[in-house]
């Protein structure tokens, strides 16, 4: 029997005829991805940009006879693979060893996996590829909670126990050490690899981030094998392009999100423009789009970017994500279809950082909300700004004068559009109603915003901001609801009293005051890759 993702099932069956792909998994009976395949079939360029730990394990081929089980078999070159074959909208699998047996194609989640993640510096002399993984191999020990383990030694320590406690580097008396980490299924992250292998009279400097899948009932040693051997798979592809190219500079990057069923590496060439401008350089445009038609990525989110690689020391922010997650539940209460939010964002509130802004400070603190949906979304790396900062950006701008600096005077949508434009290059649409219960005649339209852009939303009326998070809208009655996140919240970071309290939740049109007039700041999330 062979497992396959639905989504991925369903691709397969829609591309055209004379297709050919190849099969991804950690073994032949698992497929977790497709990835296109040459004429010449050639996964000199492909495997190195797979984690450790996922694999080449066969082909798909889409074709309107019948195909030669045999002639396909040689030419996939694998001692085990798996064959799909789809013909006249059928979809077979065999399994192909010492001969090809037809099994069973079940559709389940094969995702759940856990990641090894590692960074490092390689500072060659020379490039000569086998010279180095030579150098690494003898001198490189793990880390593991306090317990170094030389790579070549065998070990019985219990895997599951080394992941679920984190571990503090300590210095090693080596030429290279590496300190990993495993982002376990549930999310926790623990600290990552260092390595550094320093020679005389430096050529080229490789800098490579990488990543190594595996399962918890996987030995250790064996991990930490296929991590290494990953590196040296990584480190040769690149040195054989710079045998080709000696006036480059290369570096691997790893990536992980939604659009992908795991993570990836990506291995850019570098030239001077690429070093001093890295997201506007059209030198490495060029390379992005390439992974993003790899693997299959949307062209309109910046997914392959410096800024959106996996960071190998996450962030330590205490404050809470994406609250609203448990509310998007059917419930009696819906009035048609959810239209919120998309990608994840953190909740900036009052008296966060020991600073109390109770009374003036929530649409600063809506901004602070939308801008971590920004980071969050890797457009940019420039860290949410204080109250005092965001003053300074509108001081600055020549839009309030110097003693708004250090005040507890408000702000409202309009200044946010302006910090947002003038230091994210972000555009914002404008809405504005003259009563709060016209807001209920905007559902349509603040749907078509959670749909095409997916940003909060800034909402400041009367005395209020609220920041918003979606709309909850029926189409033939034009009854809205919307899901609100409140910055007025003054207790700590917890996500049961925020839910219980109503402070993030869904409001009828009846929380906007009828008397007063509304300015929706909508930014406008830039489409780019």
């Amino acid at each position: 029997m062979a497992r396959i993702q639905a989504a991925l099932l369903s691709y397969l069956y829609d591309v055209p005829d004379n297709t050919s792909l190849w099969l991804l998994g950690r073994d032949p009976e698992t497929v977790l991805n497709a990835v296109a395949c040459n004429e010449a079939m050639d996964d000199t360029a492909i495997r190195p940009l797979l984690p450790g730990g996922l694999f080449l394990t066969g082909l798909f081929l889409a074709c309107e006879q019948p195909a030669d089980m045999a002639e396909l078999s040689a030419k996939v070159k694998l001692p085990k693979c798996l064959l799909l074959i789809r013909s006249q909208k059928v979809c077979k699998a065999y399994l192909v060893a010492e001969g090809a047996e037809q099994v069973d194609l079940r559709v389940e989640d094969v995702t759940t996996y856990s990641i090894l993640h590692s960074k490092t510096s390689l500072v060659l002399s020379s490039l000569d590829s086998l010279e180095l993984f030579e150098v690494v191999n003898k001198t490189v020990s793990f880390e593991i909670n306090g317990q170094c383990i030389p790579l070549a030694e065998p070990t019985t320590l219990d895997w599951p126990s080394l992941v679920k406690k984190p571990g503090k580097p300590k210095s090693l008396n080596l030429e290279a050490a590496i300190w990993y980490s495993a982002t376990m299924p549930l999310g926790e992250t623990y600290d990552a690899p260092a390595i550094t292998v320093a020679k005389a009279a430096p050529l080229h400097d490789l800098q490579i981030d990488w990543v190594t899948m595996f399962a918890l009932t996987d030995q250790p040693s064996d991990v930490l094998e296929m991590h290494l051997y990953k590196l040296k798979e990584i480190a040769d592809y690149m040195i054989d392009q710079l045998r080709r190219q000696p006036d480059m500079q290369m570096t691997t990057l790893a990536f992980q999100n939604q659009y992908c069923p795991h993570p990836f590496h990506g291995i850019y060439f570098l030239n001077a423009e690429a070093y001093s401008a890295w997201d506007s350089s059209e030198f490495l445009k060029s390379q992005r789009k390439s992974l993003h038609d790899l693997f299959r990525l949307p062209t309109d989110w910046p997914l392959v970017r410096l800024s959106s690689a996996l960071i190998l020391r996450p962030d330590t922010d205490s404050r809470l994500s994406n609250v609203h997650e448990s509310l998007l539940s059917p419930t009696l209460a819906d009035l048609g279809s959810k239209y919120v939010v998309k990608g994840s964002y953190l909740y900036y509130h009052y008296n966060q950082d020991s600073f109390d802004d109770r009374g003036w400070g929530c649409a600063y603190r809506s901004l602070q909300t939308i801008w971590s949906w920004f980071r969050e979304q890797h457009y940019t790396r420039k860290e949410v700004p204080s109250h005092y900062l965001i003053q300074k950006m509108l001081v600055d701008a020549e839009d309030k004068p110097r003693e708004f600096l250090g005040s507890k005077d408000w702000i409202g949508s309009f200044e946010i559009s302006l910090c947002l434009d003038m230091h994210l290059g972000v555009q914002s649409k404008i809405l504005s109603v003259k009563s709060g219960s016209e807001l209920g005649e905007k559902g349509r339209e603040l749907a078509s915003h959670f749909v095409e852009h997916g940003t909060p939303v800034m909402v400041g009326g009367g005395v209020l901001a609220y920041t918003l998070l979606g709309v909850d809208y029926d189409e033939v009655s034009g009854a809205t609801r919307f899901l609100i996140l409140d910055p007025h919240y003054t207790g700590a970071d917890s996500l049961k009293p925020v839910l219980d309290k109503g402070f993030c939740a869904w409001k009828s049109v009846d929380l906007f005051k009828k008397d007063a007039f509304y300015n929706l700041c909508l930014p406008q999330r830039p489409a780019y890759f």
